[in-house]
Protein backbone atom coordinates (compact mmCIF):
# COMPACT_ATOMS: atom_id res chain seq x y z
CA UNK A 1 0.00 0.00 0.00
CA UNK A 2 2.67 2.24 1.03
CA UNK A 3 4.73 1.66 -2.35
CA UNK A 4 1.78 2.30 -4.51
CA UNK A 5 0.72 5.61 -2.38
CA UNK A 6 4.35 6.68 -2.85
CA UNK A 7 4.03 6.16 -6.27
CA UNK A 8 0.65 7.71 -7.10
CA UNK A 9 2.20 11.07 -5.59
CA UNK A 10 5.11 10.58 -7.10
CA UNK A 11 3.69 10.24 -10.55
CA UNK A 12 1.38 13.81 -9.93
CA UNK A 13 4.91 15.32 -9.06
CA UNK A 14 6.20 14.64 -12.32
CA UNK A 15 3.61 16.28 -14.08
CA UNK A 16 3.96 20.12 -15.78
CA UNK A 17 2.37 22.41 -13.13
CA UNK A 18 0.48 24.27 -15.93
CA UNK A 19 -0.90 20.82 -17.25
CA UNK A 20 -2.25 20.25 -13.43
CA UNK A 21 -3.95 23.60 -13.29
CA UNK A 22 -5.46 23.51 -16.40
CA UNK A 23 -7.17 19.78 -15.42
CA UNK A 24 -7.70 21.35 -12.32
CA UNK A 25 -9.91 24.16 -14.53
CA UNK A 26 -11.80 21.94 -16.72
CA UNK A 27 -12.66 19.46 -13.41
CA UNK A 28 -14.06 22.42 -11.41
CA UNK A 29 -15.93 23.93 -14.52
CA UNK A 30 -17.24 20.20 -14.93
CA UNK A 31 -17.93 19.64 -11.27
CA UNK A 32 -20.17 22.93 -10.96
CA UNK A 33 -21.52 23.63 -14.45
CA UNK A 34 -22.19 20.44 -16.13
CA UNK A 35 -25.93 19.41 -16.43
CA UNK A 36 -27.04 16.30 -15.70
CA UNK A 37 -27.99 15.34 -19.21
CA UNK A 38 -24.91 15.35 -20.65
CA UNK A 39 -23.84 12.07 -21.47
CA UNK A 40 -20.20 13.12 -21.92
CA UNK A 41 -19.46 14.57 -18.73
CA UNK A 42 -16.86 12.42 -16.61
CA UNK A 43 -18.17 9.26 -14.73
CA UNK A 44 -17.10 10.75 -11.25
CA UNK A 45 -19.09 14.32 -12.45
CA UNK A 46 -22.90 14.16 -11.39
CA UNK A 47 -24.15 17.15 -12.94
CA UNK A 48 -25.99 20.29 -11.19
CA UNK A 49 -29.69 21.00 -12.26
CA UNK A 50 -30.23 24.13 -12.95
CA UNK A 51 -32.23 25.59 -9.98
CA UNK A 52 -28.86 24.34 -7.82
CA UNK A 53 -26.14 25.85 -10.18
CA UNK A 54 -23.86 28.12 -7.88
CA UNK A 55 -23.09 30.85 -10.67
CA UNK A 56 -20.19 32.94 -8.65
CA UNK A 57 -18.36 29.72 -8.59
CA UNK A 58 -19.60 28.22 -11.91
CA UNK A 59 -18.93 30.84 -13.64
CA UNK A 60 -15.16 31.78 -12.33
CA UNK A 61 -13.93 28.32 -13.30
CA UNK A 62 -15.86 27.95 -16.80
CA UNK A 63 -13.63 30.88 -17.43
CA UNK A 64 -10.78 29.56 -16.61
CA UNK A 65 -11.61 26.19 -18.35
CA UNK A 66 -12.82 28.26 -21.74
CA UNK A 67 -9.61 30.11 -21.16
CA UNK A 68 -7.54 27.20 -21.88
CA UNK A 69 -9.61 25.10 -24.09
CA UNK A 70 -11.42 27.39 -26.14
CA UNK A 71 -12.54 25.00 -28.34
CA UNK A 72 -13.71 21.96 -25.93
CA UNK A 73 -17.59 21.60 -27.27
CA UNK A 74 -18.48 20.70 -23.22
CA UNK A 75 -16.48 23.32 -21.71
CA UNK A 76 -17.95 26.65 -23.97
CA UNK A 77 -21.58 24.69 -23.10
CA UNK A 78 -20.89 24.88 -19.56
CA UNK A 79 -20.10 28.57 -19.63
CA UNK A 80 -22.79 29.14 -22.05
CA UNK A 81 -25.06 27.54 -19.74
CA UNK A 82 -23.96 29.40 -16.84
CA UNK A 83 -24.09 33.18 -18.87
CA UNK A 84 -27.86 31.72 -19.75
CA UNK A 85 -28.68 30.82 -16.04
CA UNK A 86 -27.02 34.57 -14.74
CA UNK A 87 -29.28 36.36 -17.81
CA UNK A 88 -25.63 37.94 -18.46
CA UNK A 89 -23.42 38.92 -21.71
CA UNK A 90 -26.30 36.77 -23.95
CA UNK A 91 -24.44 37.61 -27.43
CA UNK A 92 -21.96 35.52 -26.03
CA UNK A 93 -23.51 33.16 -24.54
CA UNK A 94 -24.82 32.22 -28.13
CA UNK A 95 -21.95 32.44 -29.40
CA UNK A 96 -20.63 29.76 -27.19
CA UNK A 97 -23.66 28.01 -27.71
CA UNK A 98 -22.79 27.71 -31.43
CA UNK A 99 -19.05 27.18 -31.25
CA UNK A 100 -20.08 23.76 -28.84
CA UNK A 101 -22.91 22.81 -31.19
CA UNK A 102 -20.26 23.19 -34.23
CA UNK A 103 -18.03 20.88 -32.31
CA UNK A 104 -20.71 18.37 -31.90
CA UNK A 105 -22.87 19.06 -28.21
CA UNK A 106 -26.64 18.05 -29.13
CA UNK A 107 -27.42 20.06 -26.00
CA UNK A 108 -25.82 23.27 -27.15
CA UNK A 109 -28.06 22.87 -30.38
CA UNK A 110 -31.22 22.29 -27.59
CA UNK A 111 -30.20 25.35 -25.86
CA UNK A 112 -29.98 27.04 -29.30
CA UNK A 113 -33.41 26.14 -30.28
CA UNK A 114 -34.53 27.21 -26.51
CA UNK A 115 -32.95 30.74 -27.24
CA UNK A 116 -34.31 31.60 -30.13
CA UNK A 117 -37.60 30.63 -29.82
CA UNK A 118 -37.85 32.77 -26.75
CA UNK A 119 -35.43 35.30 -28.01
CA UNK A 120 -33.02 35.31 -25.48
CA UNK A 121 -29.62 36.84 -26.51
CA UNK A 122 -31.61 37.73 -29.41
CA UNK A 123 -34.85 38.27 -31.84
CA UNK A 124 -37.14 35.74 -31.43
CA UNK A 125 -36.31 33.63 -34.37
CA UNK A 126 -38.39 30.29 -35.12
CA UNK A 127 -37.01 29.05 -38.57
CA UNK A 128 -33.60 28.82 -36.70
CA UNK A 129 -35.06 27.72 -33.49
CA UNK A 130 -36.36 24.84 -36.00
CA UNK A 131 -33.60 24.21 -37.52
CA UNK A 132 -31.25 23.82 -34.01
CA UNK A 133 -34.46 22.04 -32.35
CA UNK A 134 -34.44 19.85 -35.39
CA UNK A 135 -30.66 18.68 -35.49
CA UNK A 136 -30.68 17.93 -31.50
CA UNK A 137 -34.24 16.64 -31.81
CA UNK A 138 -32.28 13.86 -34.44
CA UNK A 139 -29.14 13.19 -32.55
CA UNK A 140 -31.94 11.69 -29.53
CA UNK A 141 -32.58 14.90 -27.25
CA UNK A 142 -35.88 14.46 -25.33
CA UNK A 143 -36.41 17.86 -24.33
CA UNK A 144 -35.28 18.96 -28.31
CA UNK A 145 -37.83 16.36 -29.44
CA UNK A 146 -40.40 17.54 -27.59
CA UNK A 147 -39.99 21.30 -29.02
CA UNK A 148 -39.93 20.49 -31.76
CA UNK A 149 -42.84 18.82 -32.00
CA UNK A 150 -44.58 21.82 -30.06
CA UNK A 151 -43.09 24.32 -33.14
CA UNK A 152 -44.87 21.69 -35.92
CA UNK A 153 -47.98 21.55 -33.95
CA UNK A 154 -48.25 25.36 -33.36
CA UNK A 155 -46.97 26.08 -37.32
CA UNK A 156 -43.73 28.00 -35.88
CA UNK A 157 -40.60 28.23 -37.88
CA UNK A 158 -42.44 25.48 -40.30
CA UNK A 159 -45.37 24.40 -41.58
CA UNK A 160 -47.98 23.75 -39.24
CA UNK A 161 -48.20 20.06 -39.33
CA UNK A 162 -50.13 17.81 -36.22
CA UNK A 163 -49.14 14.44 -37.15
CA UNK A 164 -45.35 15.05 -37.41
CA UNK A 165 -45.55 16.92 -33.98
CA UNK A 166 -47.24 14.23 -32.69
CA UNK A 167 -44.77 11.98 -34.26
CA UNK A 168 -41.98 13.59 -32.12
CA UNK A 169 -44.28 14.08 -29.12
CA UNK A 170 -43.92 10.14 -29.06
CA UNK A 171 -40.51 9.95 -29.64
CA UNK A 172 -40.11 12.18 -26.60
CA UNK A 173 -42.16 10.55 -24.62
CA UNK A 174 -40.47 7.04 -25.55
CA UNK A 175 -37.39 8.50 -23.74
CA UNK A 176 -39.14 9.54 -20.65
CA UNK A 177 -39.99 12.94 -21.42
CA UNK A 178 -43.15 14.00 -18.68
CA UNK A 179 -43.99 17.33 -21.20
CA UNK A 180 -43.68 15.17 -24.05
CA UNK A 181 -46.27 12.62 -22.21
CA UNK A 182 -48.29 15.61 -21.64
CA UNK A 183 -48.16 16.88 -25.29
CA UNK A 184 -49.22 13.88 -26.43
CA UNK A 185 -51.68 13.38 -24.28
CA UNK A 186 -53.27 16.87 -24.95
CA UNK A 187 -52.84 15.26 -29.15
CA UNK A 188 -54.77 12.08 -28.11
CA UNK A 189 -57.44 14.37 -26.05
CA UNK A 190 -57.82 16.33 -29.45
CA UNK A 191 -57.17 14.14 -32.09
CA UNK A 192 -54.94 16.54 -32.97
CA UNK A 193 -52.42 14.49 -36.15
CA UNK A 194 -54.07 11.07 -34.25
CA UNK A 195 -56.75 9.30 -33.78
CA UNK A 196 -58.69 10.54 -30.76
CA UNK A 197 -58.72 8.12 -28.50
CA UNK A 198 -59.83 9.43 -24.57
CA UNK A 199 -58.39 6.44 -23.28
CA UNK A 200 -54.96 6.95 -24.13
CA UNK A 201 -55.05 10.80 -23.17
CA UNK A 202 -56.11 9.59 -19.64
CA UNK A 203 -53.37 6.98 -19.48
CA UNK A 204 -50.83 9.58 -20.87
CA UNK A 205 -51.69 12.20 -18.49
CA UNK A 206 -51.57 9.59 -15.76
CA UNK A 207 -47.74 8.80 -16.81
CA UNK A 208 -46.38 12.25 -17.25
CA UNK A 209 -48.45 13.58 -13.51
CA UNK A 210 -46.16 10.45 -12.36
CA UNK A 211 -43.03 11.63 -14.19
CA UNK A 212 -43.60 15.15 -12.73
CA UNK A 213 -45.59 17.72 -15.35
CA UNK A 214 -47.52 19.94 -13.30
CA UNK A 215 -49.61 20.43 -17.00
CA UNK A 216 -51.02 16.99 -16.97
CA UNK A 217 -52.64 17.43 -13.84
CA UNK A 218 -55.10 20.15 -15.79
CA UNK A 219 -55.47 17.94 -18.48
CA UNK A 220 -56.72 14.85 -16.49
CA UNK A 221 -58.85 16.77 -14.39
CA UNK A 222 -60.92 18.40 -17.52
CA UNK A 223 -61.36 14.98 -18.87
CA UNK A 224 -63.16 14.01 -14.99
CA UNK A 225 -65.08 17.34 -15.65
CA UNK A 226 -66.36 16.25 -19.02
CA UNK A 227 -66.66 12.25 -18.14
CA UNK A 228 -64.16 11.63 -21.48
CA UNK A 229 -62.62 8.39 -21.30
CA UNK A 230 -63.64 7.92 -17.57
CA UNK A 231 -66.56 8.71 -15.32
CA UNK A 232 -68.19 12.02 -15.01
CA UNK A 233 -66.78 13.62 -11.50
CA UNK A 234 -66.19 16.95 -10.96
CA UNK A 235 -65.30 16.60 -7.69
CA UNK A 236 -62.29 13.87 -8.58
CA UNK A 237 -61.51 17.01 -11.33
CA UNK A 238 -61.00 19.77 -8.72
CA UNK A 239 -59.27 17.49 -6.84
CA UNK A 240 -56.65 17.62 -9.39
CA UNK A 241 -57.21 21.30 -9.99
CA UNK A 242 -56.45 22.09 -6.51
CA UNK A 243 -53.18 20.09 -7.04
CA UNK A 244 -51.73 21.93 -10.12
CA UNK A 245 -52.80 25.06 -8.63
CA UNK A 246 -50.83 24.70 -5.30
CA UNK A 247 -48.08 24.07 -7.13
CA UNK A 248 -48.10 27.25 -9.25
CA UNK A 249 -49.69 25.96 -12.42
CA UNK A 250 -51.91 29.21 -13.66
CA UNK A 251 -53.86 26.69 -15.84
CA UNK A 252 -54.75 24.73 -12.78
CA UNK A 253 -55.60 27.88 -11.08
CA UNK A 254 -58.01 29.16 -13.88
CA UNK A 255 -59.65 25.73 -13.99
CA UNK A 256 -59.87 25.57 -10.12
CA UNK A 257 -61.50 28.97 -10.49
CA UNK A 258 -64.20 28.30 -13.04
CA UNK A 259 -65.04 25.78 -10.49
CA UNK A 260 -65.40 27.89 -7.72
CA UNK A 261 -67.12 30.55 -9.48
CA UNK A 262 -69.80 28.20 -10.86
CA UNK A 263 -70.35 26.09 -7.40
CA UNK A 264 -69.39 22.75 -9.62
CA UNK A 265 -68.26 19.62 -7.42
CA UNK A 266 -67.07 22.67 -5.30
CA UNK A 267 -68.54 24.82 -2.86
CA UNK A 268 -69.33 28.25 -4.40
CA UNK A 269 -67.15 30.75 -3.33
CA UNK A 270 -67.07 33.82 -6.35
CA UNK A 271 -64.75 36.07 -3.78
CA UNK A 272 -62.12 33.12 -3.50
CA UNK A 273 -62.66 32.53 -6.97
CA UNK A 274 -62.42 35.33 -8.60
CA UNK A 275 -59.41 36.63 -6.49
CA UNK A 276 -58.13 33.36 -8.21
CA UNK A 277 -58.79 33.55 -11.54
CA UNK A 278 -57.07 37.32 -11.50
CA UNK A 279 -54.08 35.17 -10.12
CA UNK A 280 -53.78 32.72 -13.17
CA UNK A 281 -54.13 36.21 -15.36
CA UNK A 282 -51.76 38.16 -13.80
CA UNK A 283 -49.50 34.93 -14.31
CA UNK A 284 -49.24 35.04 -17.71
CA UNK A 285 -52.71 32.14 -18.69
CA UNK A 286 -54.33 33.35 -21.85
CA UNK A 287 -57.60 31.22 -21.01
CA UNK A 288 -58.03 33.07 -17.54
CA UNK A 289 -57.52 36.52 -19.33
CA UNK A 290 -59.91 35.86 -21.71
CA UNK A 291 -62.49 35.29 -18.81
CA UNK A 292 -61.26 38.03 -16.34
CA UNK A 293 -61.88 40.13 -19.82
CA UNK A 294 -65.45 38.52 -20.10
CA UNK A 295 -66.36 39.17 -16.35
CA UNK A 296 -66.02 42.62 -16.98
CA UNK A 297 -68.23 42.72 -19.89
CA UNK A 298 -71.04 41.07 -19.03
CA UNK A 299 -70.76 42.22 -15.65
CA UNK A 300 -70.12 38.66 -13.84
CA UNK A 301 -68.36 38.09 -10.47
CA UNK A 302 -67.71 41.67 -10.63
CA UNK A 303 -68.73 45.17 -11.72
CA UNK A 304 -68.91 45.59 -15.26
CA UNK A 305 -65.97 47.48 -16.49
CA UNK A 306 -65.90 47.81 -20.29
CA UNK A 307 -62.64 49.26 -20.40
CA UNK A 308 -61.24 46.81 -18.29
CA UNK A 309 -62.73 44.07 -20.68
CA UNK A 310 -61.38 45.93 -23.56
CA UNK A 311 -57.71 46.07 -21.96
CA UNK A 312 -58.09 41.98 -21.50
CA UNK A 313 -59.34 41.35 -24.22
CA UNK A 314 -56.11 42.88 -26.63
CA UNK A 315 -53.72 41.23 -23.64
CA UNK A 316 -55.70 37.91 -24.43
CA UNK A 317 -54.99 38.06 -27.99
CA UNK A 318 -51.41 38.92 -27.16
CA UNK A 319 -51.27 35.64 -25.38
CA UNK A 320 -52.31 33.54 -28.43
CA UNK A 321 -56.26 32.88 -26.43
CA UNK A 322 -58.15 30.93 -28.99
CA UNK A 323 -61.38 32.26 -26.94
CA UNK A 324 -60.76 35.75 -27.48
CA UNK A 325 -59.75 35.43 -31.21
CA UNK A 326 -63.54 33.95 -32.02
CA UNK A 327 -65.15 36.35 -29.41
CA UNK A 328 -63.55 39.05 -31.30
CA UNK A 329 -62.67 38.22 -34.77
CA UNK A 330 -64.58 35.39 -36.14
CA UNK A 331 -67.39 36.67 -34.28
CA UNK A 332 -66.74 40.16 -34.87
CA UNK A 333 -67.76 40.92 -31.21
CA UNK A 334 -71.36 40.10 -31.23
CA UNK A 335 -71.52 38.46 -27.75
CA UNK A 336 -70.55 41.77 -26.81
CA UNK A 337 -72.61 45.16 -26.40
CA UNK A 338 -71.86 47.91 -29.07
CA UNK A 339 -70.35 50.01 -26.22
CA UNK A 340 -67.71 47.36 -25.56
CA UNK A 341 -67.17 46.69 -28.64
CA UNK A 342 -66.37 50.62 -28.81
CA UNK A 343 -64.27 50.24 -26.00
CA UNK A 344 -62.29 47.50 -28.07
CA UNK A 345 -61.24 50.02 -30.69
CA UNK A 346 -60.30 52.80 -28.15
CA UNK A 347 -57.99 50.12 -27.18
CA UNK A 348 -56.78 49.43 -30.58
CA UNK A 349 -56.79 53.12 -31.21
CA UNK A 350 -54.34 53.55 -27.78
CA UNK A 351 -51.91 51.03 -28.97
CA UNK A 352 -50.98 52.83 -32.24
CA UNK A 353 -53.37 50.32 -34.68
CA UNK A 354 -54.37 51.91 -37.82
CA UNK A 355 -58.21 51.04 -38.77
CA UNK A 356 -61.68 52.88 -39.89
CA UNK A 357 -63.50 52.98 -36.41
CA UNK A 358 -67.18 52.48 -36.92
CA UNK A 359 -70.01 52.98 -34.35
CA UNK A 360 -70.73 49.98 -32.26
CA UNK A 361 -69.32 47.62 -34.64
CA UNK A 362 -65.92 46.43 -36.24
CA UNK A 363 -64.94 47.36 -39.29
CA UNK A 364 -63.13 44.68 -41.96
CA UNK A 365 -59.66 47.33 -40.81
CA UNK A 366 -60.47 47.12 -37.17
CA UNK A 367 -60.69 42.82 -37.22
CA UNK A 368 -57.72 43.23 -39.12
CA UNK A 369 -55.96 45.21 -36.87
CA UNK A 370 -56.95 42.17 -34.08
CA UNK A 371 -55.44 39.92 -36.08
CA UNK A 372 -52.12 41.60 -36.08
CA UNK A 373 -52.08 41.56 -32.10
CA UNK A 374 -53.33 37.89 -32.15
CA UNK A 375 -50.49 36.89 -34.29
Amino acid sequence: MRIATFSFFATLMLLPSHANSEQADVHQCDLLASTPLDAQRPANVPGVVGKDLNVPEALKACEAAVLVNPDDARMNFNLGRILMKANQDLPRMLSLFEKSAANGSALAMTNLGYAYRNGIGTKPDFALAFKWDRAAAEKGIAVAQDNLGTLYRDGLGVAQDYAEAAKWFQKAADSGNADAMNDLAFAYDHGSGVAQDYAKARDLYQKAIDNGSLDALSGLGYLYDRGLGVPLDHVKANEYYRKAADAGDPQGMDNLAESMLMGEGIAKDEVAGWALLNKAMDAGNAMATHNVAMSYALGLHSKKDRAKAAEYFLLALERGSENSKKVLITDQGDSLDAATRNAVQDALLAKGAEFTREAGKFSDSAITALRKIGM
